[in-house]
């Protein structure tokens, strides 16, 4: 029988970390979508697949679940692909390194969470 690995308390709050910080992002998409200058329909969809695949990924983390990391991969590709538009359309953008960073660092917490056997 497979044994799961209790994780310690950081974890948690790393884990809560991430579900408000992907919360705020899923706010910010429902703030900004229909507002300011029109952008490419795959960029508000990039948008979307980032902020509301990264809410799922940290409430897949709070629940211990392995796809956590797959989920992250994908927000953060999708993250990637939203502001490599914003960087061509307006320039250096400081938020989005902000976000960029953070779904790495996030991705790289839930492979470190499957390898010390933590999510299952």
């Amino acid at each position: 029988m497979l044994r799961i690995a209790q994780p310690p308390a950081w974890f948690w709050i790393v884990a809560l970390v991430a579900l408000l910080w992907e919360a705020l992002g899923c706010y910010n998409y429902l703030a900004s979508v229909g507002v300011g200058p029109p952008r490419p329909g795959w960029v508000t969809a990039a948008f979307g697949i980032a902020t509301w695949g990264g809410l799922v990924a940290a409430i897949l983390l709070l629940l211990r679940r392995r796809h956590t990391r797959s989920l992250f991969a994908v927000s953060l590709i999708a993250a990637l692909a939203q502001f490599s538009w914003v960087l061509a359309a307006s320039g250096f953008q400081p938020i989005g390194l902000v976000v960029i960073v953070a779904g790495a660092a996030f991705l790289v917490f839930a492979d470190l969470g499957i390898r010390r056997g933590w999510l299952r």
